[in-house]
This record gives C-alpha cells, structure tokens and sequence, in this order.
C-alpha cells in the first residue's frame, strides 16, 4: 500500500473496519487519524534518512 496517497489508505482502513462490523464515529475522525499516522511515519523517514545521510558524511570526511 505504500505510495498510495490518503485516499487510498482511508479507503482501505473504512472497508478493513466495516468487514469487522466497526462502527465508525465519524468519518471525519478516521480521515485524521489517517492523516496522524501518515505524518508520524513521514517524520520517521525523514529521521532514519537524515540519520543515514549525516552517517555517510561523517565516514566520507573521516576518510
């Protein structure tokens, strides 16, 4: 599922939920909690790349 954008991904969590007879408290809590989730894994990305890069910089400079 990944690179599949918010639509997608709220899509598929409105039909993963309504297979298990959940009910929903609104649509507008799961499109945020969908939007919660997708910033919260951008900004680990984001961390774990940055990371790499700084790793990669430091051992070229080193050398």
């Amino acid at each position: 599922m990944t690179g599949d954008g918010p639509t997608a991904l709220f899509t598929a969590a409105v039909a993963w939920l309504h297979q298990r007879r959940v009910l929903l408290s609104g649509l507008t809590v799961l499109a945020r909690l969908v939007a919660s989730c997708r910033e919260a894994a951008s900004q680990q990305l984001g961390e774990a790349l940055s990371g790499l890069i700084n790793r990669t910089r430091w051992s070229a400079w080193r050398s």
